[in-house]
């Protein structure tokens, strides 16, 4: 690079054409091409710098349609078909049928999405804010809930067995209610939705108990007290015997003041909201008989009466509180009760749904093997035990399943092979026909030894807690 004195540009520039020379004086000049021996199509023309390709803005590609008289469907995902969507976020704005106004889920939801239990013929707004590497994308859109044609009924639903009525919400071949009941589910959060937001989908039922002692079944307070604000359908266990009392007695209508002031306090209660024909109470009388740890064990020397007696029950059920589905709720097997509970089954027209308290549990399995060797178990008696065997034993008498209480037992291991197959059980089988399965309902309480829960302090089983809060 030279440090002298460079003498400035020519003021014009020649006409003809001419390369830029410097001279030995330092002088800049023009020289006439054809003194170099170049011609005017030999001239030397500057190459034009590259234009940079843009770089490509990621775009999120949203759909929201309606599925139903409560529920749409956000779809989304990049719109160039093969970005990865990260950190998803689902929202809706409006207030759906419990009064929750908008609602969003926690970040990782996947597609597509639905929210349910929403205002019949309203017109929701939902949208997605997510990342497409690392750029922040969003979308939105708007969709309309159809308008229920008969209050209450899913258009193309059946009538659930046994009974006559209209089924519950939701109860199309294929769909289930899933719900929970405990921690974020009861109290306030029946209203804000605490359970929900933690897990990414509303809860389309809960589960709450009115069976210790006398008071607790004439008047179901947990119904006052602790889903005031609930909507949705729920599972009530309700206890049909205290201490001292008996099955025999039970039969004679010793019991019955009691067993009709109960089913009135559920009928009140369930006629008390805002659309009590969207909902369903599900009534487990006597849940657990085969198992000898209630005052109403049902044993090999009081089955008969049993029978009489649940029949008088579900009389006065049809009488008082006909909305009602009345589950025939038992153990996963009978402990301790010296018979086969099959004997004292009272028949499909006595009963809407056969139900089941299924834990994973003696043994625990995460892995096919032990899934697979617990599907069709049988007890002692050679009745079911496995959900599988359930199943079967549920469409044998022409009705569908519910689970009201189910859970894996975190004091026993942590694994997620078991919680995956129980979601592809509820996915295949669900439904409201016979030997499917109508509603399950997490059990999500800290008690005993802590095993079970998902949320709180003390998980014990946080790999399952992960993925059921994953794909519920």
């Amino acid at each position: 690079m030279s440090t002298g004195t460079v003498a400035p540009w020519p003021a014009i520039p020649p006409a003809q054409p001419s390369i830029v020379a410097v001279m030995p004086s330092g002088e800049i000049a023009y020289v006439p091409a054809s003194a170099v021996g170049l011609t005017l199509s030999e001239t030397i023309t500057p190459t034009p710098a590259p234009t940079p390709t843009p770089t490509p803005v990621p775009a999120l590609k949203v759909v929201v349609t309606t599925i139903d008289h409560d529920t749409i469907q956000v779809d989304f995902g990049a719109a160039d078909g093969k970005s990865e969507v990260t950190d998803a976020v689902v929202w809706r704005a409006g207030t759906d049928r419990n009064g929750t106004g908008a609602w969003e889920t926690r970040p990782g939801a996947k597609s597509p999405f639905r929210f349910e239990l929403l205002e019949d013929g309203t017109a929701y707004k939902a949208g997605v804010r997510a990342r497409i590497g690392g750029v922040v994308v969003t979308g939105e859109g708007i969709a309309t809930t159809d308008k229920d044609p008969v209050p209450g009924t899913t258009p193309g639903a059946g009538t659930q067995p046994g009974t006559g009525g209209s089924s519950p919400s939701n109860p199309a071949t294929g769909t289930w209610l899933s719900g929970a009941s405990g921690m974020g589910v009861e109290g306030q959060a029946a209203a804000d939705g605490e359970f929900a937001r933690w897990r990414g989908s509303r809860l389309a039922v809960a589960a709450t108990w009115a069976d210790s002692g006398d008071s607790n079944q004439r008047n179901a307070p947990a119904l006052a007290q602790r889903f005031g604000n609930w909507q949705a359908s729920i599972d009530v266990a309700v206890g049909a015997l205290v201490p001292g009392e008996t099955w025999a007695e039970a039969k004679k209508g010793r019991y019955d003041d009691r067993w009709v002031s109960g089913l009135k306090a559920l009928a009140a209660w369930w006629k008390a909201r805002k659309d009590p024909a969207g909902s369903t109470v599900f009534i487990r009388f006597a849940h657990e008989m085969n198992g000898n740890w209630y005052p109403w064990t049902v044993t090999a020397a009081n089955y008969a009466d049993f029978m009489a007696a649940w029949k008088r029950y579900r009389a006065l059920q049809q009488q008082h509180f006909p909305q009602a589905k009345l589950v025939f709720n038992l153990n996963r097997e009978s402990v301790k009760t010296g018979i086969d509970w099959r004997r004292f089954f009272p028949g499909r027209e006595h009963v809407d749904v056969m139900g089941v308290d299924y834990y994973n549990q003696y043994p625990w399995a995460n892995d096919e093997r032990g899934w697979n060797a617990a599907l069709n178990q049988t007890d002692a008696w050679g009745a079911p035990k496995g959900i599988g065997s359930h199943l079967a034993h549920a469409r044998s008498v022409g009705l569908p399943l519910g689970l009201a209480e189910w859970s894996d037992n975190g004091s026993m291991g942590d694994g997620d092979d078991w919680g995956r197959r129980m979601h592809a059980l509820y996915k295949t089988s669900g439904g409201w026909g016979p030997g499917q399965i109508a509603y399950e309902i997490l059990f999500n309480h800290k008690k005993e030894h802590g095993g079970w829960h998902v949320t709180g302090d003390g998980v014990q089983h946080p790999k399952f807690a992960r993925v059921y809060q994953d794909l519920f």
